[in-house]
């Protein structure tokens, strides 16, 4: 009975650990499952962490990247700025330059439109003495005709009072050692007078340091038309009978 007892005995503190052990074991599962538990919380929450620190070096690289393109773009906006700077610098210089060329050139072309006001004027003038050349040059040769109409008419009544009077005219020689260049007449060295013509065809008596244009209206003075005139009636005037009776 005794033993009986003690199997009994021990086969209770058998069981006894038996569920302690049991016990113990459940708890170790309690335990290792709450240990995987908390591995799997601090695994997600490392993969949490990992993912937030890849986010943060995404946006860390992001928010640098951008900070270089802002800094890019600020670069080039300074760049640009300070191009527009010098772009508006020589634009002001060449608006400066364009209105100097702008006043010169208005200069040039008040100095152009004075050039052709003076040429017209110049022009116009110069039609006007042309005219008046031409209207003198006309009337110079009214009275070159008219000259050699009374030349011919005088030579005719010079030649009929030669006849008439029966005078041999002299021919002409030429004074241009006393009276210059060009200078033929008839000199008359005992009455101190000679008559010659001119080379431009005036007729002019010579009396001493004294000359007598003849003839001329424009040069001639009235009294050497005058003595031309009286010169030219004696001797072409017919002589009446009286003077013919005296002579014979």
């Amino acid at each position: 009975m005794i033993t009986g007892a003690i199997v009994g005995v021990v086969r209770e503190q058998a069981q006894a650990e038996q569920h302690r052990t049991a016990a113990a074991l459940e708890e170790a599962r309690g335990e290792l499952d709450q240990l995987r538990a908390a591995e799997a919380e601090h695994a997600r929450q490392a993969d949490a962490l990992r993912a937030e620190l890849a986010d943060a070096v995404a946006a860390r690289e992001r928010a640098e990247h951008d900070s270089r393109q802002v800094r890019a773009r600020v670069e080039t906006a300074e760049s640009h700025a300070t191009t527009a700077r010098q772009e508006a610098s020589e634009a002001r210089l060449a608006l400066a330059a364009a209105q100097g060329e702008a006043a010169t050139a208005a200069r040039l072309q008040e100095r152009a439109e004075d050039e052709l006001r003076q040429a017209r004027a110049d022009r116009d003038l110069q039609r006007e003495r042309a005219v008046a050349a031409e209207q003198q040059a006309r009337t110079a040769q009214a009275e070159r005709e008219r000259a050699a109409e009374q030349m011919r008419d005088l030579r005719e009544r010079l030649a009929a009072a030669q006849v008439a009077a029966g005078l041999v005219l002299p021919d002409l020689a030429d004074l241009s050692g006393d009276l210059g260049d060009g200078v033929r007449g008839v000199a008359l060295p005992e009455a101190g007078i000679c008559v010659a013509r001119q080379p431009d065809g005036a007729v002019v008596l010579h009396q001493q340091d004294r000359q007598i244009r003849l003839g001329e209206d424009e040069h001639a003075p009235a009294y050497g038309r005058a003595l031309a005139a009286g010169l030219l009636a004696v001797v072409t005037s017919p002589r009446t009978r009286q003077e013919d009776d005296d002579h014979a």
